[in-house]
């Protein structure tokens, strides 16, 4: 023969978790360590340090990366324009002798008297 439990004495899961004793265990168990306030502000802002330290790495290693960038773009725009500036000349020294190729000397351009 089983005994069945009362309606208000039931085990109920919920309440074994909820109810009020269980809330006051919870309070002996934060009570009975005491939160240490102190280290852990301490830890939040060694925490937040390292973050900002991180950052500041991050944006350091990304200006680098920029600078080298812009220097290596300058550098070959650099050579591109030498190479024009070399390219227009040879082109323009080249048909300067084409012209004086085709044109005939200075004496045989004299009128005949």
């Amino acid at each position: 023969m089983t005994v069945t439990p009362p309606p208000g004495n039931k085990k109920d899961p919920y309440r074994e978790d909820h109810g009020l004793d269980a809330a006051k265990k919870k309070l002996d168990e934060i009570t009975g360590r005491p939160f240490d306030v102190i280290q852990v502000l301490a830890t939040h802002r060694a925490k937040e340090e390292r973050g900002r330290e991180k950052e500041k790495e991050i944006q350091h290693t990304l200006e680098t990366t920029i600078e080298k960038a812009r220097r290596k773009r300058q550098e070959k725009e650099a050579r591109q324009a030498e190479e024009n500036k070399r390219a227009t000349m040879e082109r323009e020294l080249r048909d300067i002798k084409r012209r004086e190729m085709k044109l005939p000397r200075p004496e045989e351009n004299k009128p005949k008297e």
